[in-house]
């Protein structure tokens, strides 16, 4: 989001179970900017993660910090523009899908979205900490 220069984002939890007044299990999330949404050279970049890292020391805009989200969804997607890519695992090779988005709504078109779900194992959710660490970022 701060990439996209964005002034507003979203967290989308799913498939939540309340565990106490502020503790939730969640299944999935969905995140969400208003930032710039992806050009054609945000697609290619993003494409090549598919391909692996060369660059280990690159963590930012597609290196290695999205690659990490396999640790908790086997199969990511990203939505911007008019445009969705979602990733997956055909055996130990990574691959894409392209598609257009079907969502006609223009102000969703305006809107970048990373959507992890099915997660891997339920996340536990502590809301007040998770309030402290957004204030303090």
């Amino acid at each position: 989001a701060d990439d996209a220069e964005s002034t507003r984002f979203t967290f989308r939890f799913k498939n939540c179970q309340r565990i106490c007044a502020t503790k939730f299990r969640v299944g999935g999330i969905d995140i969400e900017n208003n930032g710039k949404i992806f050009r054609p050279e945000d697609w290619d970049r993003v494409k090549r993660i598919s391909e692996g890292n060369p660059n280990e020391q690159c963590i930012g805009m597609f290196g290695v910090g999205f690659y990490s989200v396999f640790s908790l969804v086997d199969d990511p997607m990203i939505s911007s523009g008019g445009r969705s890519m979602l990733f997956g695992w055909q055996q130990d090779q990574l691959v894409y899908h392209e598609a257009d988005d079907p969502i006609k709504d223009a102000r969703h078109r305006k809107k970048t979205t990373f959507s992890f779900s099915p997660l891997k194992k339920q996340l536990t959710i502590d809301l007040e900490s998770l309030k402290s660490f957004l204030m303090d970022s």
